[in-house]
């Protein structure tokens, strides 16, 4: 039995539509935060969440203010995965970054990594490496509107995005037990 489940093709392309303007006005929202102009949005977006030792943003899809976008991830998860109580974000992995070796902390049932870079060559990186077994390690690739759920205590990393690439974009959830 497998540590991940891989679903291709997750959203619809109108749901897709509504998740990419989402996507936009949060990264507008993280620039404007950047600039000083606003700081309304800026306890919604975290940056170097692991430390700062990864180039990683995040922004919290707040159930009451994304609610399009929540009840479009509560109804895909719900239909695809059988999951009910959950937290969700945008993720953000810039060029260089990566993430080591970890598994999720107590508490989380699995998480599900759901990618939002169009075009996304397998020469960019930013990979998820995943221990199936003691011996046996395996990857995938972070192609557009792919889920993979990961199971509790899967041990995973994400290879380096490399320079010159584009941001790698997903939406994180990570369901509650």
């Amino acid at each position: 039995m497998s540590n991940i489940e891989v679903v291709e093709g997750f959203f619809s392309n109108g749901e897709l539509d509504i998740i990419e303007n989402a996507l936009k006005d949060a990264e507008d929202n993280y620039t404007s935060i950047q600039s000083g102009k606003d700081t309304s949005g800026s306890v919604l977006f975290t940056e170097g969440v692991d430390g700062g030792e990864t180039d990683l943003s995040r922004y919290t899809i707040h159930p009451s203010i994304d609610q399009e976008v929540y009840e479009i991830l509560e109804k895909r998860i719900k239909e695809e995965f059988s999951v009910k109580e959950f937290t969700a974000y945008f993720h953000y992995l810039y060029p260089g970054s990566h993430m080591g070796w970890h598994a999720e902390v107590e508490g989380i049932k699995s998480a599900i990594s759901i990618y939002l870079t169009r075009d996304w060559d397998w020469n960019y990186g930013g990979y998820i490496c995943y221990q199936e077994a003691e011996e046996d390690l395996r990857l995938q690739i972070p192609d557009f509107n792919k889920a993979i759920l990961q199971k509790s205590g899967t041990l995973h990393c994400v290879t380096p995005v490399y320079k010159d690439c584009p941001v790698r974009k997903s939406i994180q959830v990570f369901v509650h037990e």
